[in-house]
């Protein structure tokens, strides 16, 4: 089996069998790209996926949300140790305690907001393939399109944080209608 893993306006997954039937695994409006959207438009002030993505590659999640680094640097517990110092623990977490976040900058904003909507889904992805045995991953829609997913999904990977997934693939595009065809039966009685 599969899974095909989709975030665009919508966050959803699902498993394909070795003949070509489908189940949808998972479906979540509450970490899609309307909702990415609408919380940059109320946190940065735009709604503009381009302008979002561009303001997330130039920023720095880590001056916002409280990552490994900051949690776990003195531990020599096995399990922290291998935790990337760039991996978020709390999205925003550095924020709960600061005087004021009027001097936030948008980038830094954007850049949080992506990576926790990017980690939101890639947890129920990773949870979906232990659940179903799937070690053939595959990942599509306008959301992964910009390069900071790729960036992001790389640090749970290198650092073995994900279970053992052997394949994870990423159409690089926003057309997903065909994708499905690509795991369709050739005998469709």
């Amino acid at each position: 089996p599969i899974l095909l893993g989709f975030l665009g306006s919508a966050f959803g997954s699902v498993v394909i069998d070795e003949n070509g039937k489908s189940e949808h695994s998972a479906l979540s409006l509450h970490s899609s790209g309307k909702a990415l959207l609408g919380l940059s438009k109320l946190l940065i002030g735009t709604n503009d996926y381009d302008e979002l993505m561009e303001l997330a590659n130039q920023g720095d999640h880590r001056n916002l949300d409280l990552t490994s680094q900051d949690l776990f640097k003195d531990s020599t517990t096995e399990t922290y140790v291998k935790t990337d110092d760039n991996f978020s623990i709390f999205p925003f977490g550095k924020c709960a305690s600061m005087e004021s976040t009027s001097d936030l900058s948008k980038a830094d904003i954007a850049a949080a907001l992506v990576n926790m909507i990017l980690s939101m889904n890639l947890s129920i992805i990773t949870k979906d393939c232990a659940a179903h045995g799937i070690t053939q991953v595959y990942i599509a829609g306008n959301v992964v399109q910009n390069k900071i997913f790729g960036r992001l999904l790389a640090i749970p990977v290198e650092r073995k944080m994900i279970p053992p997934i052997l394949n994870i693939r990423i159409f690089n595009h926003g057309l997903l209608a065909a994708v499905g065809t690509l795991f369709e039966s050739a005998d469709t009685n």
